[in-house]
């Protein structure tokens, strides 16, 4: 099964862009017939229990370990911001 590692922009925007990313969820499940898995920081940062103390730094070293491990990026609109 392919990993799909989504990224996009979420500082700035309501709710950190939560709904854009599920969104984004549901198109690579669908497009893929089901034989992709997505990857959405924001799952992984409700596993990790990350909070306003929680540095950049280890924020960044954790999604750049998942980012390497998959095997694509959907990128949504507004990624680069």
């Amino acid at each position: 099964m392919k990993r799909i590692y989504i990224a996009g922009p979420m500082t700035g925007k309501p709710d950190l862009n939560r709904l854009e990313f599920k969104k984004a969820e549901g198109f690579v499940w669908e497009s893929s017939n089901g034989t992709s898995l997505s990857v959405n920081p924001h799952d992984i940062a409700e596993m990790e229990c990350w909070d306003e103390e929680t540095s950049l730094r280890q924020i960044a070293s954790v999604l750049l370990g998942d980012l390497v491990s998959c095997d694509a990026i959907y990128m949504l609109r507004g990624w680069q911001d």
